[in-house]
């Protein structure tokens, strides 16, 4: 025991980094693709850090800035970090979960000092408040989104450095250490330029003090005064990219889960999950990453457990303002727990979902800290044994968890595939699992294996759907399925449905043309003209399908006068493309129009003048009205810019 308490700084970061050392194995998952993968500034290295500071954090991977949460997102220290991996590393998801590991390893550690701090504990006693809630902290299962997951680094290092901001703090106010609140007020810089959420340690630092300490307002005022500037400092830097926190956002609901709910339904199903957050506390089993709509139902807020949640928060709530006085540490960690949970509410703004279980990363401290009391008090009396037991038992039973959750974020499918047992009424993971099943269909060259992967896809896609009708995504993966399962007619009916609702959907517009191009090249021209005529039902002006319809109607069907219809419209949409030009003048030629195709042909080499394909075609409409000296001499000068075309 000796030996444990005096390297349990070394014990403790060895015991973080080791609970999260097996997903230094693990690939990308979620949401890193917006981050890194698929990252434009990100993937700059070094040279993107300027774009990485000076834009919202999502621009990088959509291009543009898009509202698509409350107030948008600035966290560009994370995303520098990931900057400069790429820049050394390139693309190497080991590196990134290796780091993360490290960086959780040593919050635990600077959690531990903070915890001393408050609690005035010199000596290290591994049976002490400190320790004991350090250990319990750095297991909790409900942690392993913000370590597995790469893109969550912002979440890290933003506790880190509050951790780090808050010790300091700590070691100013007792010892009156100038040098340690500008250490203090720095850390809370890097805690703020990393996620905005952090903000809450400016008032869960004075109320510590209150608790534990001996209230001095005039020192108080004077660290206070960095903090503040440095938080001022963030928020003008934060405004002058992004605007403020109130920024409008999509009105969908993928985005906005209470688009269409009414009042009572947004706070009944808020309550709702308040009592999920605290179960999860004490009991964090099923973890999901995913609680999407409609995973959490819409509840009204005068149902059953509305109502009880409001009785359990107003109690909570009641007796942290009765323990006030006496400076209760229980009234402390409730006090703790709302001021570190409330940002993340849905009550102060939209959070973009219903909850999620990485929302609890710091107010997952007071359980910590309330279990490492209550385990502390029963070792003092006959029920030692007992309690040193149930400390063993959580420790080994909260690690188990932790290291076994793990396995979810090895790479998106096993994350979808793993929590769409949980979320079974999430639209999103649903969707995310079909799209894994696709995936898998589209590997596999067993086709009996391939047909299940392909049963499984539709089944996910089509429950995805079932839960939210009007979900573009689902709707074209299903399209890509019944494609992948070469039922091309439903496929089209799929990405028609799309495009009813979004007739400028890109994926779909694309999946479209190709579902054309496929049955072209087959030979199967009934369906590739319902794919590219469905496609220009709601894309009148795709000049390129105009020519491929065209080409079918003309040169596999011999029907000429609907060729021309369509190469016709072509042309008038666009005058000078060549390709409809030359179709055209073919289509002129074979119905024996042999002036009009003239005609046509010449105005293509005005526009194009070294157009092989042309020339050829203007040198033998002169060979068959008879001018064969002219013919030639286009036929020659096609052939010399275009040898291969002698050839065929």
């Amino acid at each position: 025991m000796e030996f444990i308490e005096k390297n349990i700084k070394w014990l403790v970061f060895l015991f973080g980094f080791f609970l999260y050392a097996n997903t230094i194995a693990f690939d990308y998952a979620l949401d890193d693709k917006i981050v890194i993968t698929n990252n434009e500034f990100t993937k700059k290295g070094i040279a993107g850090i300027s774009d990485l500071v000076s834009n919202d954090s999502m621009v990088g991977f959509f291009g543009r800035k898009k509202n698509l949460v409350s107030g948008g997102r600035y966290r560009p220290l994370a995303l520098v970090t990931h900057a400069i991996e790429w820049e050394f590393f390139g693309n190497n998801p080991g590196v990134s979960h290796f780091i993360n590991a490290l960086l959780y390893g040593l919050t635990a550690v600077v959690l531990l000092l903070l915890l001393q701090n408050i609690f005035s504990e010199t000596k290290p006693e591994f049976f002490s408040i400190s320790i004991i809630a350090t250990l319990i902290y750095t297991a909790h299962p409900l942690h392993t989104e913000v370590v597995a997951n790469i893109k969550s680094r912002d979440e890290l290092l933003s506790i880190l450095f509050a951790f780090l901001a808050f010790w300091q703090f700590m070691v100013f106010y007792k010892n009156n250490n100038f040098s340690a609140l500008a250490i203090s007020a720095f850390c809370l810089g890097l805690s703020l330029f990393s996620k905005e959420s952090s903000i809450s340690f400016l008032g869960i630092i004075p109320v510590t003090i209150y608790f534990f300490d001996k209230l001095n307002f005039k020192k108080l005022l004077i660290g206070f005064t960095p903090l503040l500037v440095i938080a001022i400092l963030y928020l003008f830097v934060r405004n002058q990219v992004v605007g403020g926190f109130q920024t409008p956002i999509a009105n969908e609901l993928m985005n906005n889960p209470f688009v269409n709910a009414t009042t009572s339904e947004k706070y009944g199903s808020i309550l709702l999950t308040f009592l999920i957050y605290f179960k999860l506390l004490v009991f964090p089993h099923p973890l999901t990453h995913d609680y999407y709509p409609k995973q959490i139902p819409l509840v009204e807020t005068m149902e059953a457990l509305p109502m009880l949640s409001i009785l359990i928060n107003l109690l909570l709530i009641g007796y942290a303002i009765y323990g006030l006085k006496q400076k209760s540490i229980w009234s402390y960690l409730i006090i703790f727990y709302f001021g570190s949970f409330i940002l993340y509410s849905n009550i102060v703004f939209p959070i973009g979902t219903f909850m999620n279980e990485r929302f609890l990363y710091v107010s997952s401290l007071s359980i910590a800290i309330g279990l490492a009391v209550i385990i502390l008090k029963q070792l003092k009396t006959k029920r030692e044994f007992l309690a040193k037991l149930f400390l063993a038992a959580l420790l080994f039973g909260f690690s188990a968890k932790t290291i076994a959750r793990n396995y979810a974020w090895e790479n998106d499918e096993t994350l979808a595939l793993t929590d769409v047992e949980t979320s079974t009424n999430s639209a999103k993971i649903q969707m995310s699992a079909g799209l894994s099943y696709l995936d898998l269909a589209k590997k596999e060259e067993n086709p009996q294996k391939k047909s299940q992967y392909l049963g499984k896809a539709f089944g996910h896609l089509k429950r995805s759907l079932e839960i939210y009708p009007t979900y573009l995504q689902p709707m074209l993966l299903l399209g890509n399925t019944y494609s992948e399962a070469k039922d091309y007619k439903s496929a089209v009916l799929m990405y028609q449905n799309v495009l009813s609702l979004n007739s400028d959907y890109e994926f779909a517009i694309q999946n479209l043309e190709y579902v054309g191009d496929v049955n072209t090249k087959e030979n199967n021209f009934e369906v590739a003209l319902l794919a590219y005529e469905t496609l220009l039902k709601y894309q009148p002006n795709l000049v390129r399908v105009y020519g491929k319809v065209g080409e079918i109607y003309g040169k596999n069907l011999n029907n000429l006068p609907k060729a021309e219809e369509y190469l016709q419209t072509a042309h008038q949409i666009k005058p000078d493309n060549t390709d409809i030009i030359q179709k055209l003048g073919v289509v002129f030629a074979i119905q024996g129009n042999t002036n009009k195709a003239l005609e046509i042909f010449l105005k293509g080499e005005e526009i194009e003048p070294d157009n092989a394909r042309i020339l050829m075609n203007i040198g033998l409409t002169y060979n068959n009205i008879g001018n064969t000296q002219l013919g030639n001499q286009y036929l020659q000068k096609a052939f010399e810019i275009e040898p291969n075309l002698q050839r065929n």
